[in-house]
């Protein structure tokens, strides 16, 4: 009697070992994807900033477009998370890049240069944070669904996590080839 006594306390102290050890993982998971969604939300931010200070420039140029374009200071008052913020600055990128293929005189500015090499910098920086956001978005999703961690992550009512899915179109797309 004692032998099962002691073999049910010794399967209760691995139960609860286990499940304190499935914790830290999630919430260590939950630190780096806060982590990440910081590092996305202030290079959305200098994305922002870049183009705030784009307009002017191209308002000095005299460049006609579409006046969509310039209306970039109504983003600092919209709502949007990370996910809509990135995808209405790539919009405005691909609209500069269609107004710099069309006046090709205006990387000769050197202010507009400077810029645009301030926009590679914060492109290549966000394209990375974007990287580790899913990387660890992917290690969280693992976890709620892969069995024993699953179930506490049932317990605790844990949802999935939302990744970009550019990078894995990229990449499905190279794959294709």
């Amino acid at each position: 009697m004692l032998y099962i006594i002691i073999g049910i306390f010794i399967v209760l102290i691995i139960i609860v070992i286990l499940a304190i050890t499935t914790y830290n993982k999630f919430q260590l998971a939950f630190i780096k994807i806060d982590e990440a969604e910081n590092n996305i939300d202030l290079l959305l931010e200098k994305k922002l900033d870049f183009f705030n200070r784009m307009v002017p420039l191209l308002e000095q140029e005299k460049v006609e477009n579409d006046q969509a374009f310039f209306e970039i200071k109504k983003f600092k008052s919209q709502k949007w998370n990370h996910f809509q913020m990135r995808d209405a600055l790539e919009k405005k990128t691909k609209e500069l890049n269609e107004i710099l293929d069309l006046k090709t005189e205006l990387e000769q500015n050197k202010s507009i240069a400077a810029l645009l090499d301030e926009l590679v910098d914060v492109n290549t920086d966000l394209d990375a944070a974007i990287k580790y956001y899913n990387d660890n978005v992917v290690r969280y999703n693992k976890l709620i669904r892969c069995f024993p961690s699953n179930l506490l992550g049932l317990i605790l009512r844990y949802k999935n996590k939302e990744f970009y899915s550019d990078e894995k179109e990229e990449i499905f797309e190279i794959l294709k080839k």
